[in-house]
Parts: C-alpha cells; structure tokens; sequence
C-alpha cells in the first residue's frame, strides 16, 4: 500500500505571528493584491484597520534571516492547539486564543521532557514549599488564640502572608497572568483571564486589607468586616488558587501526553539502524535514515524490518500485527512485500529496499493519523459557539453575584461575602473543560484504531461510519482475496488456437492494466515460462474488457458486451458459461481479428474473514450490497457462499457512483467498501469510502476511511471504535455542561438560602482543575474499551 503524503504551504499571521493553514484558515484579508490568513477574528480585524502597520513589521520578518536560522533546528516541528487544530506555532508556548500549552502536532521518539510540564512542575513545587506556610499561618489567624499568635501576633503573620504569597503568585502564577493580558489583547477570553482575575482580585484586596490593618485606617466601608470584626486578607486563597492550578495543569499535561501514546508504540516499533549489504559482500550496520532505494538489507530471525522492502531471498513467517492487527504470522517468501517495523520470525531475509525512514509505510501512517486527530468533529462547530459566550457569561455572573450580595448579604459581612463568592464564580468556571471534551477523545480513538490498522482520514468519517446503515461492497478484492488464479483456458473450436498461445496473446495485452484479473493472466503466463510481446494501441474500458494490437493481430480480451460491440463472429457456448459462473469462476472472452478464440475462466478466492464480517454486520442491521462488474451468475454464486443476498451485477464504474447517490437520496447513510481504480467515484461519493489497504492508490486517495490490513472484519471494529468514541465525547459533553451548569451557581451561593452553604475560592480552584482532568481522563478510558478493536 502506498499511501501519499503532501505537505501544504504554511502561512504567518502578520499580527500575532502564529503559523496558520492557507487551506483550513477561517480568516483571511487581501490587501494590495495579497492574501493574507489570520489566526482568529481579533487578528483579522486588527490588520484591515491598519493593514501598512502590520504589512511593513510583518514583511521584515519574513525577510530576516537571523529569525528563520534561529528556529531551523525546530522548523519540521509544528506546535498545535489541543483545542483549536488552526492554532500553529514552530515552538512551543501557549496558544494566544484558548491560554492551553501547545503539543507536537504528531507524536515523536525525539519530543523529549515537556517544557510546559516542567516548568509547571517546578512552578507547582515552589508553590507549595511558600504556599503552605501562608494557609496555615491564616488559619491560626482565624481560630482562638493560640501560643503561636501570641508569639508574633497579628501584624508579623500578615506580612509574613504578605512576603510569603507574592512569589507565589506572581512568581509561580506569572504563566496565568500572561496569558490572561494575551486573551485580552486578542479579545478571546478563557480560563486564564478568569483565573488572572480571581487571583489579582483576591491579591490586591489582600495588599489593601493589610494596609488597611497596619495604618489602622478604615478605608473599607462597613460590610467588608470578616467574622472577628477586621477586614480579613485572603492571601490564602490567592496562594492555593495557584497552586490547585498548578497541580491541575501538570495532572493534565501528564494525561494529555498519554493520548499520544498509541502513535509513539507505533514509531518504537521501527528500528534505528540496519545491516547493510555492500556490493562487494561485506555487512555492516548503517543508520536506516541513510538507506537508499535499492539498498539491501539482511533480516536475521527476531530482528524487526527496517525498511519497506521486497524479499530477494530466503523466506520466512512475519509479525505483522503491529501495522495489521492481525495476530498471525504471514508467510513471505522472494518477492513478496515487506514492510517496516514489522517482527521477522525464525527465517534470514535479504530484502532490496524500496522505502526507508520518513517515507515507509509506517511513517505515513503516523503522519497521516497525527494530521487526522487535529481534525474537527461537526459537533465541535457547536461547542465553539457556546464556549464564545461562556467567558462573558461567567464575568456577569460573577459581577451580579457581587451585587446580589452586597444588598442582600450579612449585614456586617455582606461585601467580604459578595468579593468571596464572586471570585469563586471566576476561578470555578472551566471553558477549557468544553473545549477539550471532543478533541481528547478524537486523539485517544484515532489513535487506538491506527494501533489496530484503521486509518480515518478525519474525526468526521470517525463520527460517520458509526452512523451508516448501507455498506455497499465490491466484489473482486474486498470480499474476495483480489489475487484470483486462471483456472481453464478452453479455445474455441475450429480457430486453430492452442491454450498456450491464446494465454500469451491475452497475458500480452493485459500487460497494460492494473486490474487483478489481468494480472492473474499475466502471472499464469509467465509461470509457464511463455514469452510475452510488447502490445501497441492499448485501449482499456474499465468494467467492460481491453483492446490493442499483438504481433499485427487486433486482440480483444472482455465480457460478451464487449466482444459484441466490436463485432465479434461466433461466440462461447452460453451454457458453458453459466456452468462456469455458477461454480463463482469469472469468465473472460478472447478474439483474434474479429473472431471469437476462446474463453479464460478465472478464479478469485473469498477472503476467510468475510463471512463472519458479514453476519455481524447483519446481525447489527446494516443493509449490505454486493455490487459487481462481473456477471449475474458469478455474482449470486459468490453472494450465495458469504450470505449477502442483495447483489447488483455487470455494472459500470459510473453505474457504482449512480447506485450510490441513489441509496442516498433514499435517506440511507451509506459506506462503500472498494479497492480498484474503477471503485474511487463511489468511494468518494460515497458518506463513508473505505479503501482495503491493498488497493490502488487512487482509491486509497478517494476513501475516508483506509483499512491496513484487507480483512472486513476492521469495518467491525472500526463502527464498534466510532460508537466508542461518540459515546466518549457525549459523557465529556455531559461532565463539561453539568460541571458548569451546577457549578457556577453553587459558587455564587445559590444554595445559602435553602440551608446549604459556600464553597470558597480555594475549593472553587480545586473543583475547577477536576474538571479538565475528570474529561481527559474519561477520554483515556477509550485506550480500554471492553469492545474489540
């Protein structure tokens, strides 16, 4: 299987200097004649009121060499949103729209120790080292006298709160701060704007307070009064809102690493080095990133495959369950295909290379699944919409809590109420929980089916293939093994053709096709060591047959309509013909100058698998349809073995697409299972394309969904794997709107008017940061789901 891999242009937001997709970019502004994309909607408004300030800064940048060798080392790296795959940056940082630390794009042996997670880490253990002595020094402060509030008194334990706790906030909380005043320049409130201004609120009361007792002074108005009668710092809650933060960041950037996992098992499988074969015998081992196509490599038993390959010689049993899935060891023998990162068994190979590094099998796929998990599910597009309002709903919220409790609070505590509950409401609301309900179980799924040798183009044909209720197969290659075997050759009678010399004739004219009968000719051909000529004016009309010339003798090799087009006298034995398409053999015709020569019966093995892919697929009430090129007969033999008894025979290419668009305008959502060049418009007609991993190219390229390994039984798995994961992101959807439906309210003290009581800005941070984590964390059970994969 080859599967292409293209790697578009990047552009540069000229206001915020993120890299941005031209292709996937919501924003974009011309100006003088030049587009220019944007990150988000702040950026693009920004440049089209003053396009020559940005254009000049931005055009200087561009042309700065300094700034591009900086980053040389890290430029094949991109750095991407957890949460907004639009967000792209050559280094890591933290997105400018959502606060969230950025990640690989795709997974990497070389990612090395996060730097996001380290610095939280260090920050965290700072914290708590200055953090505790704050809350326990006001604790003491607010029970009965104690030896040690006798000791330093009152005074000495504020400032020494005071002294304690600005490290810790501006120093381990200064990520916070930053990008709070970020979402305010880019006019994209998040979290980090609430938890900058719960944290500053609380500080800078605290600070007043604290002045406050040491002037003596009484600059707040009555109401503000704690329970011991002063105006109470909060340089606790300022301090522990950090640290709870803090913790909360690291658990989830430890979890979120975790979702790569299933990719990096992927790229561990490939080893790093190879044993070369040089021309003149020697062996020596060589980095695989030096190996070059036609290099030879030798595989001794147990050792991995470095490189895709061919078997030159020896032979041997492979593991191939790591790209496949499939537990049991294949037999390889010269010429068959290898391919990296695969377990030799006990034989010693000696394999030509075709592929080596970044450009196997392997390699691809890793790319195309990290590509496929930045991907956005339509239900996304809703999320995104209420998380806009999200922010500035909260700030209400919080500011009408402040009111609510100031007019109806305590009398002598009503403001010191009203200032506790409103920064509860900023630091419990979590947005980051909303946005990261879809994203996290679209990475853990994708990854998990790439594990088991199912490729999604995109989170959407993850949504869709668990939705469809019509799986349309073709025959020659999807339910069949597509390697089908000449078994009779029987010349017509009276034209003077032995079954050799009609074999050569069709063997050399099928040279020219791609289709699996053909090459069934051809292999048939040169097994009996024929000598095969070079065919002139080769004309190929997919689902019908192929004409051209061979040795100066106009050759035709095609179904009956195809021989009678071309006005062919005589014909094959009509009965003949259905005896053999009702033992499922294939029939082809041959003529030779206008007439008819005989006839090729092929036959094409059903895959094992299939039929029991097919009864689960029945029993779970999809419709299945066979749809064929082959005739009638052939047709409802085959779909007779594997129990699919809606068959559509001896059609065309385009009659594929046209059945398949009809399916739809019925209502159905329909998947089609294909593998040949004449399968792509349906499979790209088709809701959900599923390409069989030993296809063509060009249909592996019209699919939505690739199945590495050619066995139905994947299209199984990967329905169960997209029910799982549709499952997964509901309970992330119900946690995240639960969570902040209930929250919100109970922080603003909705509950004290029927006996309940507050929650505080301490437990509001620890509640917050659970909630993030509490909708990782269920993504991750997806890596455990009882349903096989």
């Amino acid at each position: 299987m080859e599967l292409s891999v293209v790697t578009e242009p990047k552009a540069t937001d000229p206001v915020c200097g993120m890299t941005v997709d031209p292709v996937t970019a919501k924003f974009n502004h011309v100006h003088d004649g030049i587009s220019y994309f944007f990150c988000c909607s702040s950026c693009q408004t920004k440049f089209a009121a003053a396009p020559a300030k940005y254009v000049a800064g931005h055009r200087e940048k561009m042309a700065d060499p300094i700034e591009h060798s900086n980053h040389s080392s890290t430029a094949a790296v991109r750095y991407i949103c957890p949460m907004d795959p639009e967000v792209v940056s050559d280094r890591p940082g933290a997105c400018p729209k959502c606060g969230m630390a950025l990640e690989p794009a795709a997974p990497s042996l070389d990612d090395g120790p996060d730097p996001e997670l380290r610095s939280m880490s260090l920050r965290l253990k700072i914290g708590l080292i200055l953090g505790v002595p704050v809350f326990l020094l006001a604790m003491l402060d607010r029970l009965p006298a104690t030896p040690v509030t006798h000791a330093i008194g009152m005074t000495t334990s504020l400032l020494l709160q005071w002294a304690l706790s600005t490290p810790v906030v501006f120093g381990c909380g200064w990520p916070f701060f930053m990008r709070a005043w970020v979402s305010i320049q880019q006019r994209s409130a998040n979290m980090f704007t609430l938890i900058g201004l719960g944290v500053g609120t609380a500080y800078l009361f605290s600070v007043i307070a604290t002045l406050d007792h040491l002037t003596g002074g009484h600059v707040f108005p009555a109401g503000f009064a704690g329970h011991g009668g002063m105006v109470e710092p909060y340089f606790e809650s300022a301090s522990a809102i950090v640290v709870l933060v803090l913790l909360g960041q690291v658990f989830e950037l430890r979890a979120r690493r975790k979702t790569g996992d299933a990719i990096r098992s992927l790229l561990q499988l490939s080893p790093k080095t190879a044993r070369l074969v040089l021309p003149d015998g020697r062996e020596e081992d060589v980095a695989v990133e030096l190996l070059q196509p036609g290099d030879r490599v030798r595989v001794r038993p147990g050792e991995k495959i470095p490189v895709d390959g061919v078997v030159r010689d020896g032979s041997t049993h492979i593991d191939e369950s790591m790209l496949t899935g499939e537990p049991i060891p294949v037999a390889k023998k010269q010429g068959d295909a290898v391919s990296a990162g695969t377990l030799n068994g006990a034989g010693v190979m000696l394999i030509e290379t075709r592929r080596a590094g970044s450009g196997t099998l392997l390699a691809q796929i890793v790319h195309l699944v990290g590509e496929a998990q930045r991907s956005r599910m339509p239900v996304q597009g809703l999320v995104d919409r209420v998380a806009a309002w999200f922010v500035p709903a909260v700030l209400a919220v919080s500011a009408l809590t402040f009111l609510i409790w100031a007019i109806f609070g305590p009398e002598h505590h009503r403001y010191a109420f009203g200032l506790l509950n409103a920064v509860a409401v900023l630091i419990i609301a979590c947005p980051c929980a909303l946005g990261l309900a879809t994203p996290m179980a679209v990475i853990v799924g994708m990854g998990r089916g790439a594990a088991a040798g199912i490729l999604f183009r995109n989170a959407e044909m993850l949504e869709r293939i668990g939705k469809i209720d019509t799986l349309v197969f073709d025959k020659t290659g999807t339910l069949t093994v597509g390697k089908p075997d000449v078994t009779g050759i029987e010349p017509a009678e009276g034209e003077g053709f032995a079954d050799d010399e009609l074999l050569s004739l069709a063997a050399s004219l099928e040279r020219g096709s791609e289709h699996p009968l053909a090459a069934a000719i051809v292999r048939a051909a040169e097994a009996k060591g024929l000598t095969l000529s070079t065919a002139a004016d080769v004309k190929i009309l997919p689902g019908k047959g192929i004409a051209g010339v061979v040795d100066g003798r106009a050759v035709l090799v095609g179904t009956s309509a195809f021989l009678a087009e071309h006005n062919v006298e005589g014909e094959a034995s009509r009965r003949r013909l259905e005896d053999l398409r009702e033992e499922a053999r294939t029939v082809m015709l041959t003529a030779v100058d206008g007439h008819y020569t005989g006839l090729i019966a092929v036959s094409d093995p059903i895959r094992p698998t299939t039929p029991a892919a097919i009864e689960t697929l029945k029993a779970e009430g999809v419709r299945l349809i066979m749809l064929t090129g082959d005739s009638r007969s052939t047709a409802n033999a085959v779909g007779r073995q594997i129990g699919i008894s809606e068959v559509v025979a001896e059609v065309q290419p385009t009659d594929k697409h046209t059945l398949i668009r009809r399916l739809q305008e019925e209502g159905r959502v329909v998947a089609m299972a294909g593998d040949g060049i004449n399968d792509a418009p349906a499979l790209a007609q088709a809701d959900v394309g599923i390409a069989m991993g030993s296809g063509t190219d060009i249909a592996i390229e019209s699919a939505g969904v690739t199945l590495v390994r050619p066995d139905l039984r994947a299209i199984v798995a990967a329905r169960h794997l997209s029910e799982a994961t549709m499952r997964t992101i509901r309970q992330n959807l119900m946690l995240a709107f639960v969570y902040n439906v209930l929250a919100v309210p109970i922080a603003a003290g909705i509950l004290v008017p029927f006996g309940g009581g507050l929650i505080g800005p301490i437990w509001a941070a620890a509640a917050m940061s659970f909630s993030s984590l509490s909708v990782v964390g269920n993504s991750l059970r997806l890596r455990r789901d009882r349903r096989e994969v």
